[in-house]
């Protein structure tokens, strides 16, 4: 899977989503909003992985289904399960176990 560019302000096109360069490579970051706090929940090598841990998160976090606007539908991407994801969660305190 071919990465996008990161735009300026490392912008990428995806809700949520930032990039950045770190040692050299080329990532991308999941920023989350929950009741007004700001999460980093992870760094992924696309902005397409980045931007379905994004909406699993959104929808783990929040107890329902995604928004409209999110930017997939809301389920995990096969490279990070969802159990994962959930872990992230739980140690940024958006969750309970």
């Amino acid at each position: 899977m071919q990465s996008s560019p990161v735009g300026k302000g490392g912008k990428t096109g995806y809700f949520g989503i930032v990039g950045v360069i770190k040692s050299g490579r080329q990532l991308y970051r999941v920023r989350l909003w929950f009741e007004g706090v700001d999460f980093w929940i992870g760094c992924y090598p696309t902005p397409e992985i980045a931007a379905r841990v994004a909406d699993t998160a959104y929808r783990l976090g929040t107890g329902g289904p995604p928004m409209a606007g999110y930017n997939f539908d809301g389920q995990p991407p096969p490279e990070v399960p969802e159990s994962v994801i959930r872990q992230a969660l739980v140690r940024k305190k958006i969750l309970r176990r």
